[in-house]
């Protein structure tokens, strides 16, 4: 069988993969890898997704716009960058912390129960988290509550 990329469901249907990806190994908030996620090839990756999401958007300047899954802030500094108020949440404190020591607006919650009043922003932006849910419909449900 030929080696390919992929998670678990590559692992279903039989494929083998490079390694683990963090969010099939540990728990929601459980992971924090300073090496990795301050590395310049991890922040370059945030950065560049984050500016073609802002893309996408096509909102107006300036936009409160909430980070979900802030982790350690790359996408909060792209946003900030952008002429837009941010802010992040995070379900790991650790990363949080960074973010905070960074200068930025964040806080700890799980994006399925976010800590903020309903139609508190204008808009959300999400890179690299949603695969961390375990209850996704419950996530859109709370994205949905407190965006305008």
């Amino acid at each position: 069988m030929p080696k390919r990329w992929g998670g678990l469901s590559s692992l279903r249907k039989g494929w083998k993969t490079k390694h683990e990806r963090p969010e099939e190994r540990y728990e929601p908030g459980e992971y924090f890898h300073p090496l990795e996620y301050e590395s310049p090839g991890m922040r370059r990756a945030q950065e560049r997704l984050t500016r073609r999401a802002l893309e996408l958007l096509r909102i107006e300047k300036p936009c409160k716009i909430l980070d979900a899954g802030c982790g350690t802030g790359y996408s909060m500094k792209v946003i900030e960058e952008a002429g837009h108020k941010v802010t992040g949440v995070d379900i790991n404190k650790e990363m949080v912390k960074v973010a905070r020591e960074k200068g930025f607006k964040a806080f700890v919650g799980d994006l399925q129960k976010l800590p903020f009043k309903d139609e508190e922003f204008d808009a959300i932006i999400s890179i690299s988290a949603f695969q961390w849910v375990k209850d996704v419909k419950r996530a859109a449900k709370e994205v949905n509550r407190v965006l305008k």
